[in-house]
């Protein structure tokens, strides 16, 4: 979420060899499983030689159930997961549980509240949510947990890895590498607008070093698993 999945999901829908489903977030594999398959493929156009298809449900990467589904659905598929730097993540995220007018607490005493449960409880996710805003601020930054939880239903070679701080920097570039990833073949969109920008906001500096001590060692072990940093983690 809030990682620039609406724009690259843009771009990549006005590729002449790509039909787009009636909608960007179908969210069958988290939200709407009971509804079956056939539910799930009337959003999708008829298939055509050459042309392919996807959606993009952000929250499937936060929720447990889900890799495990989409595996047993389409295990062959091209998995595209875009990845910003957590705590930029959860701020903008509360920003847009604030708007949509699911979060009446302050971006400090939501994530105090947060802290004090994982204490209680401990750092995992719902494997149910009755919305995708429900998935917590924090722990939905924990990327190399979620991560591994795909790869071990997913080929590593199925996964294209996004920086968004690369998408926001140099849309054209990530594009490029999206098109060959999915074997399409070159072209350039009109334009490389940004959609579905708005939300973001800055944090004092005593909320910027609770969620840089936080997400320390997540960060760590996000570099360890991927083998690189990302944008946000500078040489660790």
């Amino acid at each position: 979420m809030r990682s620039g999945t609406t724009s690259l999901f843009d771009y990549l829908s006005q590729h002449p060899h790509v039909d787009p489903p009636t909608r960007k977030e179908i969210h069958y594999f988290d939200l709407h499983y009971e509804r079956g398959l056939n539910w799930y493929r009337a959003f999708f156009p008829w298939g055509r030689p050459g042309v392919i298809s996807g959606e993009a449900s952000p929250s499937y990467l936060t929720v447990p159930s889900v890799p495990e589904r989409l595996a047993a659905t389409l295990p062959d598929a091209k998995l595209i997961v875009s990845l910003r730097d957590p705590a930029q993540r959860a701020v903008s995220h509360h920003s847009l549980r604030t708007k949509l007018g699911y979060e009446h607490r302050s971006l400090d005493e939501a994530l105090a509240d947060e802290l004090s449960r994982i204490d209680r409880e401990g750092q995992s996710l719902p494997d149910i949510v009755t919305r995708v805003t429900d998935i917590d601020y924090l722990v939905a930054g924990h990327y190399a947990e979620q991560l591994e939880a795909w790869f071990a239903h997913f080929r590593r070679s199925q996964f294209l890895i996004v920086d968004a701080h690369d998408l926001f920097a140099d849309a054209g570039r990530v594009y490029e590498r999206a098109l060959r990833f999915l074997g399409l073949d070159a072209h350039e969109p009109p334009s490389f607008d940004q959609l579905n920008t708005g939300g973001d906001r800055s944090f004092g500096p005593d909320t910027e070093r609770m969620l840089a001590e936080y997400y320390a060692d997540h960060n760590r072990a996000l570099v360890a698993l991927l083998g690189q940093p990302m944008s946000w983690t500078g040489g660790s």
